[in-house]
């Protein structure tokens, strides 16, 4: 089997891409794989190199806003540029891996190629794009939408983290397969955990669409003895700092770490792991699996899949974004609950375990061979 995966933005890291983790799965089990992405970093703002010489890459048109037109320009040719990359290998694959939005790439190859197609939802659009309303929006929209759908049922089989993304679409062979990673169990030292204060730990983008006000306001509400390490970057960076300074909260910023023996050792403190989001269609976040793999519990204002797994397994709290009275009332019930980690590891192994995982994608794609 030959496969092709289609992607508009590639990162080589398999904890944080779903894409690079459906790659190293097939790779591993010896299925001759390529990836055709673009040039460009979504998160970053920049051209982006790879050292891998399967992973080849398009020009893409740059642009600074998430919300700009030049993005959805930018988006609109790189989906035709990735469409006419894919038909003219046609025949070099058996399989092609689409990641949506873009899935009007999966129309265009199924109306001008016979090959199977797998399209795993990342972001469902435009249903999750945060348009103003207006008279002429739903004339944009609708159609759009439809479209999108259509081209989703059209793909031999479809994958998704969510479950709410999966029940908009109504192809028979779909099915969720949430992200799998190795667990780091056994890293963590239950001695280095403090009696004294409750240790919450955030990984990831310091940026907007996290709820960091609600966290600040709600532990100077709590009153409690509260140290926060922090570990990524972003926008939001030194008003963190500020607010933990202004109010006197304990901190530690890391900025961005890649060596895991340094993460395994601040890990080993963490009581709770914050998924605080202001406003998010998704339902599982990359960051969530960051903290369970470790066997911590999570903090959490995501909703949908993420939200009930807390609630049915017992492994964390979740709260209304932006609510600082109900996020102060978890931060108080966390420090009588740092007992959770069992329900994690539990809840990790049964559903996010690496291998898992990886058997579900993999004979997902014999299915189709």
């Amino acid at each position: 089997m030959k496969v092709l995966i289609i992607t508009p933005f590639y990162n080589e890291n398999l904890e944080v891409s779903r894409p690079a983790f459906i790659f190293n799965v097939l790779i591993s089990n010896n299925i001759n794989v390529d990836v055709i992405t673009s040039d460009f970093s979504h998160i970053k703002k920049e051209r982006v190199n790879f050292s891998s010489k399967k992973i080849e890459t398009l020009p893409t048109i740059k642009y600074k806003k998430n919300t700009s037109i030049i993005r959805f320009i930018s988006h609109l040719f790189l989906a035709f540029k990735l469409f006419y990359y894919a038909f003219k290998k046609r025949n070099k694959y058996d399989v092609f891996y689409v990641t949506a939005p873009f899935s009007i790439i999966v129309m265009l190859l199924k109306l001008f190629t016979s090959k199977k197609i797998i399209v795993d939802i990342v972001d469902f659009w435009p249903d999750s794009l945060p348009f103003p309303k207006g008279k002429f929006m739903p004339l944009i929209l609708k159609p759009w939408s439809y479209v999108n759908r259509k081209a989703i049922n059209m793909a031999d089989a479809v994958i998704s983290l969510s479950s709410e993304f999966l029940s908009k679409v109504d192809n028979i062979n779909k099915e969720q397969i949430l992200l799998g990673s190795r667990n780091r169990f056994n890293t963590q030292d239950m001695n280095k955990k403090s009696d004294k204060y409750l240790n919450l730990v955030y990984i990831g983008n310091i940026g907007k669409l996290y709820d960091f006000k609600t966290l600040i306001k709600a532990i100077v509400s709590s009153n409690l003895n509260i140290h926060i390490d922090i570990i990524g970057d972003g926008d939001y960076r030194e008003y963190i700092i500020k607010q933990c300074i202004k109010n006197n909260i304990s901190y530690t910023y890391h900025g961005i770490i890649y060596d895991n023996s340094i993460l395994d050792s601040i890990m080993a403190t963490s009581d709770f792991g914050f998924n605080g989001f202001y406003n998010t269609n998704a339902s599982f976040s990359y960051k969530s699996i960051s903290y369970m793999k470790y066997g911590v519990p999570i903090i959490n204002s995501m909703g949908g899949d993420l939200w009930d797994f807390i609630n049915k397994y017992n492994i964390g709290f979740n709260y209304e974004a932006g609510n600082i009275l109900q996020l102060s009332e978890v931060l108080v019930n966390c420090t009588s609950s740092k007992n959770k980690s069992d329900n994690v590891k539990v809840f990790f192994n049964d559903n996010l375990d690496y291998d898992l995982v990886s058997r579900k994608i993999y004979n997902k794609f014999l299915e189709l061979f």
